[in-house]
């Protein structure tokens, strides 16, 4: 794993950054996003879908992350799984200039459907400020209603699995 993707640390409990261990050695790098919050690889690490690009680089809680995961999957059911390829974004520089206040907003809009505005607008930066032409496309037809977090259509509606949404 590279030093900063993001394993299940099951002796403090959290999802923490596989940091620097053993040797090094360079390979295509691979983005896998499965079903269950963490998979297991053939040596029985629990591996995750994400690394300090995305969530920084602090541990988090479990049950911080299980949102996390779940809202990843409720994007990708409604995206498609062009969200994880890095030909999606304009620069990988670009992107982690606004994953951090999206992953966070998006944890606190899948806790609590009051804050899913925060989210919505970091949603929008995010696509205006780093994702390409293309896939901003493919991302405004998924979610119809981006950037008005209280309609139906919007991400924040995928994320609080609906319960944002004000008829």
């Amino acid at each position: 794993y590279t030093e900063d993707h993001f394993n299940l640390n099951v002796a403090i409990g959290k999802v923490a950054a596989h940091g620097r261990k053993g040797g090094e050695e360079t390979v295509n790098k691979y983005a896998v996003l499965t079903s269950c919050p963490v998979g297991l690889d053939e040596a029985g690490v629990g591996f995750t879908p994400v690394d300090s690009d995305f969530l920084g680089n602090k541990p988090l809680e479990w049950s911080d992350y299980v949102l996390i995961h779940q809202s990843l999957l409720r994007i990708v059911r409604v995206t498609g799984p062009h969200v994880f390829s890095p030909s999606t974004y304009t620069s990988i520089k670009k992107v982690k200039q606004y994953t951090k206040k999206f992953y966070k907003s998006m944890l606190s809009c899948a806790k609590d459907s009051a804050n899913c505005n925060s989210f919505e607008k970091a949603a929008v930066d995010l696509l205006e400020n780093a994702v390409t032409d293309e896939a901003k496309v493919k991302v405004r037809s998924a979610f119809s209603k981006l950037g008005k977090s209280k309609s139906e259509g919007s991400i924040s509606a995928a994320v609080s699995k609906g319960r944002n949404v004000k008829l």
